[in-house]
């Protein structure tokens, strides 16, 4: 690794450098007052360079991503985030030096802001009229707890997994604008055919207004197990073939998860809560908008997959959420 100001250049060989090799290159630095940062000859003065030249395995290189402050492994097709190398743990420090931190910190710290300020809009936006409609109509039943958390947690697991397929397809496919179109296209309509099936289940009792929700979250552990060997698999494809297996992974899981909106919305109406419907409506809004900037965080901090099981484990939560008839009743 060679240097000048502020950037550097990796050589790599898949021989080893020849004695001839390394003392020109050696020759060539002086002469251009370049600095040598690392060499097989030279030990490095940079403790970080040190600690990822004793990697010998890709194991052991990934290990590196939580090692220490500063993400030092290489990116993967799980998290192939290489622009960022900061953990969120050490974000209150940098912040205090933002001026002086590198590019990749200060979009991070734009995207806190953007996620800050998205957050004050749902505010703003949703909240507050929908606070004010409600003492405009002088709703009597205060929505359930347990409704609340339901449309929250699909609306969150939702867009959680939509931006992880996105960015997991956008491999894939080549292209994040292919990914975009192939997956917003595939799940929104997937959606929509489950939606519009989901009348005809018949919600006798709330165990079976909470089996959408548990298929859509096994049916996205699922995806996740299956999803990276796929893409593995078959990257060398035509790109119409790419893009009919994408659509054959994403479309069982939209459909599957557009039955938990308007199931949850009838049951509610069943157990005489139709009075709250805009409420879930907002807030399952709120919820996917302020989502998606949660998505992007934790798809950087851990990794896409982990993003997907977070979905998952939203509609699993969504799940135990739903309100039943005796909680309706007791609940003021």
């Amino acid at each position: 690794m060679i240097s000048s100001g502020s950037v550097a250049t990796i050589l790599v060989s898949n021989l080893p450098f020849s004695r001839e090799d390394l003392g020109k290159l050696g020759d060539i630095s002086d002469q251009l007052k370049f600095k040598v940062l690392f060499s097989p000859n030279t030990p490095s003065q940079i403790p970080e360079l040190t600690k990822v030249a004793a990697m010998h395995t890709l194991a052991e290189l990934e290990r590196l991503r939580y090692a220490t402050d500063f993400d030092y492994s290489p990116p993967f097709d799980s998290s192939p985030y290489f622009f960022n190398a900061v953990r969120l743990r050490v974000l209150p420090h940098l912040f205090k030096h933002l001026m002086r931190n590198p590019p990749n910190f200060r979009a991070l710290f734009f995207l806190f802001v953007l996620m800050v300020a998205a957050f004050i809009l749902v505010i703003l936006a949703i909240v507050f009229p929908l606070i004010w409609w409600a003492r405009r109509r002088s709703v009597t039943k205060a929505p359930l707890t347990g409704g609340i958390a339901y449309f929250v947690a699909i609306g969150l697991g939702f867009i959680l997994v939509e931006m992880a397929m996105i960015e997991q397809l956008s491999i894939f496919l080549g292209h994040p604008i292919y990914s975009l179109v192939v997956v917003l296209a595939g799940l929104i309509l997937a959606t929509g055919m489950g939606s519009l099936v989901s009348d005809r289940l018949s919600l006798g009792s709330s165990a079976q207004s909470r089996i959408p929700a548990l298929i859509a979250a096994v049916a996205l552990l699922f995806y996740s197990a299956l999803v990276m060997r796929v893409i593995h698999g078959f990257v060398a494809n035509e790109l119409w073939q790419r893009v009919i297996i994408s659509l054959a992974m994403v479309v069982p899981c939209g459909f599957l998860m557009g039955f938990c909106f308007p199931v949850g919305l009838r049951w509610l109406a069943r157990i005489k809560q139709g009075e709250n419907l805009p409420w879930m409506w907002a807030l399952n809004g709120a919820a996917a908008t302020f989502g998606s900037f949660v998505a992007v965080v934790i798809s950087m901090e851990t990794s896409i997959a982990t993003c997907v099981l977070t979905g998952a484990a939203c509609y699993l939560v969504a799940a135990a959420a739903l309100p039943s008839p005796i909680a309706a009743a007791i609940e003021p």
